[in-house]
C-alpha cells in the first residue's frame, strides 16, 4: 500500500502524525503516512482511527451537528413558533383604527377641542401597535393629532404616545384602549377626555 503511495508525484507516503505534517494540503495523515485526501478506502479506515485525523474531524464536525442539536433543540424554533402568530396577522395589541369622536371632556384645558369633534386613527409605519391620529377637519375643529402607541395590555405607552389635543401643542399622553367597549381614554397633561368609535 505504501509503495503505491510513494509513486505519487505529490510526495504522498511521507511519514506523519497529523494532517499538518503533510507537505500538500490535499493530503491527510492516514495510518501515519501522508495520503491523498478523499482517496482510497484506507481514508475510511483511518476515520475510525480518526481522532488523530483532522480531516476525519471534519466528519466528526458533522457529529458536532449534535452540537447542532440546539437547532434540534427546537427551543429556538419553538420560540419563533410562539412569535409565529404575530406574522400570521394577529397584532400584539388591539386595533383602534377607524373614525372616532370626542365623547367626554373630563378635565380641562384641552385647547379648543370640544365634544363631538371627529378624528381618524390609522396604522403607522412605526410598528404594528403604533397609530396615527388626525383631526377630521384641522382648520375649523382641531380635535386630536399625533401618534399613539399601544402595549400588549392596550395601554398607551406614555414615553412614545405624543398627541396634540385641540391645537394646544404636542405632549406625551397616557391612556387606555377598550376594544370591547370601543372607547379610548386619553390623559395629555391636565386634559382628560374619552373618545368613542363612530
Amino acid at each position: 500500500m505504501v509503495g503505491a503511495l510513494v509513486g505519487c508525484d505529490d510526495g504522498a507516503g511521507q511519514p506523519c502524525i497529523l494532517d499538518s505534517d503533510c507537505p500538500d494540503f490535499n493530503e491527510v495523515c492516514i495510518a501515519e503516512v501522508c495520503q491523498p485526501r478523499g482517496g482510497s478506502t484506507e481514508a475510511g479506515v483511518d476515520r475510525d482511527a480518526g481522532p488523530g485525523s483532522d480531516a476525519g474531524g471534519g466528519m466528526d464536525a458533522g457529529d458536532s451537528r449534535d452540537a447542532g442539536a440546539p437547532s434540534d433543540g427546537s427551543i429556538a424554533d419553538g420560540a419563533t413558533g410562539d412569535a409565529g402568530p404575530l406574522p400570521d396577522g394577529a397584532m400584539p395589541c388591539g386595533d383602534p383604527t377607524g373614525t372616532w369622536s370626542i365623547d367626554t371632556i373630563r378635565a380641562m384645558p384641552c385647547g379648543s377641542a370640544m365634544t363631538g369633534y371627529p378624528l381618524t386613527i390609522g396604522s403607522s409605519s412605526m410598528g404594528p401597535c403604533a397609530f396615527t391620529v388626525e383631526s377630521a377637519d384641522m382648520e375649523t375643529m382641531p380635535a386630536v393629532d399625533g401618534t399613539l402607541v399601544l402595549d400588549a395590555d392596550d395601554m398607551l405607552d406614555p414615553a412614545t404616545s405624543s398627541l396634540d389635543v385641540g391645537g394646544a401643542g404636542a405632549m406625551l399622553c397616557s391612556g387606555a384602549f377598550d376594544a370591547t367597549g370601543e372607547t379610548l381614554g386619553l390623559t395629555c397633561g391636565s386634559c382628560v377626555l374619552d373618545l368613542t368609535r363612530m
